[in-house]
């Protein structure tokens, strides 16, 4: 039924929604990356003034983080891939 389509829909555009609002609306910035170590996306109320969002995805990890920081992000990233499980990775960023 078309009606039953629309609604399921409509059901599916508002969790995605709710849930674009939680992730926007927490503190720090989220990094989305794939295995080898490139930014798909980033999320999250924090700044990251290294550098603009929109010239970050796309990029390489190594390409922006110093390698000290490349190291310990990419095994967090590994685990959080292998495992399916969120992973928590605390670091600051330093700016000279």
């Amino acid at each position: 039924d078309i009606t039953e389509k629309k609604l399921a829909e409509e059901k599916i555009r508002i969790e995605q929604e709710k849930k674009n609002i939680l992730l926007n609306s927490i503190p720090d910035v989220i990094f989305l990356m794939n295995k080898k170590g490139d930014y798909l996306e980033i999320r999250g109320g924090g700044s990251f003034d290294y550098l603009p969002h929109e010239q970050v995805i796309g990029r390489n990890i190594a390409d922006v983080m110093s390698p000290e920081l490349v190291n310990t992000i990419m095994e967090t990233n590994l685990k959080a891939i292998e495992s399916g499980n969120i992973q928590l990775c605390e670091y600051a960023l330093k700016y000279e």
